[in-house]
């Protein structure tokens, strides 16, 4: 949303935006209901507020890389970064700003497990989750070669990689054995992405 409204304001200063204040009001007003929405049902239904926590951050990256015109250049230079460049892009810039969300996302998932485990051991926590992390994304249908991938597809994969995880757990399955099936998932998953490049490039 922000970054919708500081394109608004910058169409406003270059008189591109003659109905700056409706559309200031489409933006805002349905991100408002939709906060207000989450409140009443957290409070009223009992739902997590992490799961709350997840639902926004997922649906605000989704709308920042499929409706706005910094997702559509983070795309293009993960699809090709020269044909990027050449077109006009400021690779420096995006991939400079991808790192400040980056770290701010870090930043909420460090609070939010902080929160969790009402406490926190310096260097420990979330070690040893880079696997599931890029399991998740490949499985949601990101790809290695870049380019491709829907924030709800990761999502989709945490879930899926989440449900093993327990499920393991809850069934006592060694460690070991925990890593080796994730090992095998994660590869499962870049074959098929392989497989499926392969048959686009053959097309």
């Amino acid at each position: 949303m922000a970054i919708r409204l500081f394109e608004l304001r910058r169409a406003q200063l270059l008189g591109l935006a003659p109905q700056f204040r409706a559309d200031i009001v489409r933006v805002v007003l349905p991100a408002a209901i939709a906060v207000i929405v989450a409140i009443w049902i957290v409070s009223r239904q009992g739902v997590p507020y992490l799961v709350l926590l997840v639902a926004i951050c997922a649906i605000m990256a989704e709308l920042l890389m499929r409706r706005t015109r910094y997702g559509a250049r983070l795309y293009a230079i993960g699809g090709n970064p020269e044909a990027a460049r050449l077109s006009g892009i400021n690779l420096r810039q995006v991939i400079f700003w991808n790192f400040v969300i980056a770290g701010f996302g870090y930043g909420v998932t460090g609070v939010a497990l902080t929160a969790r485990v009402s406490g926190a051991v310096g260097g420990t926590a979330g070690l040893f989750l880079e696997l599931d992390a890029i399991a998740a994304a490949i499985i949601g249908g990101t790809s290695l070669s870049g380019g491709r991938g829907r924030v709800i597809g990761a999502l989709l994969g945490a879930l899926l990689m989440g449900s093993l995880n327990n499920g393991m757990s809850l069934m006592n399955v060694p460690t070991f054995y925990q890593n080796t099936a994730r090992g095998v998932v994660l590869l499962l998953a870049v074959a098929i992405d392989h497989v499926s490049r392969k048959s686009r490039a053959g097309q």
